[in-house]
């Protein structure tokens, strides 16, 4: 924060800071608000596969729509809503990239809830680790280039890189595509 702080002036801070707070909200509807419950679920039905495998199928396919929904959203909408956030039209641009990048941040918040909800405490550690240091260093890298608009692009567009990074260190052991397979069950619902 400092550097970006040092580098984009009090004005950049607060410009990033909306972002951030804006993101929360934003990643909370194109999760579909399910991060909690996937958590909760995958771990209540420990030991039983084939209920996971539902709940976890389920949640992907709610945080594909809801993201890819919000991204739509955000793409369409970066107009008004950059004016509504920056009060400005100088940032319209980063949010249409987060429109495009929303669907990574999205599907990188259910991993991590799955990893919560399997208990695979020191991978969900060791996948923060990293991931806050791709940020960092993402961060660093583009504000010293592009300033402030280097810190907003690192911010929406890292997530990308961290999904890649997420399911490297996973391995992809436990995901398998057979989970979109899975036909809508509203028994769980």
């Amino acid at each position: 924060m400092k550097f970006l702080a040092v580098y984009s002036g009090v004005a950049g801070l607060a410009i990033f800071g909306q972002l951030t707070n804006a993101s929360t909200i934003i990643l909370t509807v194109a999760t579909g608000a399910i991060s909690t419950g996937v958590t909760k679920y995958v771990a209540e039905f420990g030991g039983r596969a084939r209920q996971q495998l539902r709940i976890i199928a389920l949640a992907l396919r709610i945080t594909l729509i809801c993201s890819f929904c919000t991204g739509m959203f955000l793409a369409l909408f970066s107009a008004p809503l950059g004016y509504l956030l920056f009060e400005t039209h100088d940032y319209d641009a980063v949010l249409q990239v987060f429109g495009l990048t929303v669907v990574f941040y999205a599907v990188n918040t259910l991993i991590m809830s799955i990893v919560n909800g399997l208990k695979l405490y020191k991978t969900y550690v060791l996948i923060n680790i990293v991931s806050s240091l791709t940020m960092a260093l993402a961060t660093v890298i583009m504000v010293y280039y592009w300033g402030i608009w280097g810190a907003l692009l690192a911010y929406v567009t890292t997530q990308s890189a961290i999904l890649i990074i997420t399911l490297s260190i996973l391995n992809k052991k436990w995901m398998r595509l057979r989970m979109l397979s899975y036909t809508w069950d509203s028994e769980l619902i």
